[in-house]
């Protein structure tokens, strides 16, 4: 048999096609969130404080090993950062499972600008998350949240509900 038709998943040349399957698989198996952060301590030089923190994140899971490594080899072609985490159970019933973790507005916002237009049901919350990077990076990042970002916060979590 020809190895061109035997092969399942072929690799595309095309960047485009590449976002654009990459955006449905999100869509249908990945997750686009503001995921809380453990408390920190900030200390300026009149006071200490502690502040929750908000955390942009993308996270796509599967157990079918094939479809990791296209995507993986996917990500590599389009320099998106990620980290990947493999999940094991204890009970055996239960397929060894991977997840692939973007956090972070730098990395977020990177994934968000290549994959927003390709998002179909998640879209929503790619712009909310778009939208919450861009007012954090224009104030001061230890200030408090505005009243805008909790409400993107809230509209991200009933989204995702």
């Amino acid at each position: 048999m020809d190895r061109q038709t035997d092969n399942q998943q072929p690799k595309f040349s095309d960047a485009r096609l590449e976002l654009a399957w990459l955006g449905g698989f999100i869509d249908g198996e990945g997750s686009l969130m503001l995921g809380n952060r453990p408390d920190r301590i900030i200390v300026t030089p009149r006071k200490c404080v502690r502040k929750k923190f908000l955390v942009p994140r993308i996270a796509i899971s599967g157990t079918h090993e094939v479809t990791f490594h296209f995507i993986e080899g996917l990500l590599t072609n389009l320099r998106l950062p990620h980290h990947i985490v493999w999940r094991t159970w204890k009970n055996p019933r239960y397929k060894k499972a991977w997840d692939i973790r973007v956090q972070g507005m730098k990395r977020c916002a990177v994934w968000l600008g290549k994959i927003e237009p390709y998002l179909i049901t998640k879209r929503g919350q790619a712009n909310l998350l778009i939208e919450w990077i861009i007012s954090r990076q224009e104030s001061n990042r230890l200030s408090p949240y505005s009243e805008r970002e909790l409400e993107i916060a809230d509209e991200i979590r009933r989204l995702n509900h």
